[in-house]
């Protein structure tokens, strides 16, 4: 009998650890994958769990119940390291408030949230502490499903001990557009794609392969996991092994021991799906 999917939590299937610095990059949900990300983490493990970026991020919805800490790196650093306690708590840091900008992706098309500017990626490790887990959202996207990366993205700190790259399935049949992937030109280029043609399971095992593709600059040692997100996008179970046998053949991923493919959708999947491809 062939088992395709393992049903876990995201924390779990990764394995991630106290101590590390997780970069999520890519489009289709980064934002709420790291805020899945931390309520796992409140309920898996002991820890503080720090989300930043470096690029902007939204100022949290009341719903993660974080805390905001705004200034430089060095007086924040300075202040959680004098903190008594700060374990099983999410505080978000950030540089400074830069202005209102409308929300993507929401039913009010006119609802604005603070945007929060980011820390430098080299300054990220002046937060790493053993007891601490800290996100970072190091992309951007516009809210848009897909993304290929410019030259100088993503920004991803160095220490950076594994690299989250977020798709869109609801991204799969639409045309190639500005309207429907961020860095259209990019896109193309890494994927061999022309405008108006209907980005496909195949298109998104190139955007997952290629060196300038959604794990460029990434660190030599970091691990990585591709994560579908808005599963529930897609028709039916057999649909969804169908992608995951594609990006597995065409992009050979997961390659190494610690890669993972991840299949999830924040809005109505508590747990996720790892793909593993063994037959029994």
């Amino acid at each position: 009998m062939k088992k395709t999917f393992i049903e876990t939590y995201i924390t779990k299937a990764l394995g991630l650890r106290n101590g590390e610095v997780i970069s999520v990059v890519g489009g289709g949900g980064k934002t709420s994958i790291i805020k899945k990300l931390a309520k796992e983490m409140l309920e898996f493990n002991s820890a503080s769990i720090l989300i930043t970026t470096t690029t902007n991020i939204f100022f949290p919805e009341n719903e993660l119940e974080s805390s905001v800490i705004l200034g430089t790196e060095q007086t924040i650093a300075e202040m959680l390291n004098t903190k008594v306690e700060t374990k099983n708590t999410i505080l978000t840091l950030a540089r400074k408030k830069i202005g209102k900008e409308i929300v993507p992706n929401q039913t009010d098309k006119n609802l604005k949230y603070m945007k929060l500017k980011g820390f430098k990626k080299e300054n990220i490790k002046q937060f790493i502490k053993n007891d601490r887990i800290i996100l970072v959202e190091a992309d951007g996207s516009k809210g848009l499903p897909i993304k290929a990366p410019n030259s100088d993205e993503p920004v991803v700190p160095e220490e950076s001990n594994y690299i989250l790259g977020v798709i869109g399935l609801d991204a799969i049949g639409l045309p190639v557009s500005k309207e429907n992937v961020f860095r259209q030109k990019q896109f193309c280029e890494v994927t061999g794609m022309k405008k108006k043609m209907k980005v496909s399971p195949e298109s998104i095992a190139s955007l997952i392969r290629h060196p300038n593709g959604i794990f460029q600059n990434s660190p030599k040692n970091a691990k990585r996991a591709i994560i579908l997100n808005k599963a529930d996008c897609i028709k039916n179970i057999d649909e969804i092994e169908k992608i995951a046998y594609i990006i597995n053949k065409l992009a050979h991923f997961p390659r190494e021991q610690t890669d993972r493919l991840v299949i999830t959708s924040c809005h109505s999947w508590e747990s996720s799906l790892v793909y593993t491809g063994v037959t029994k």
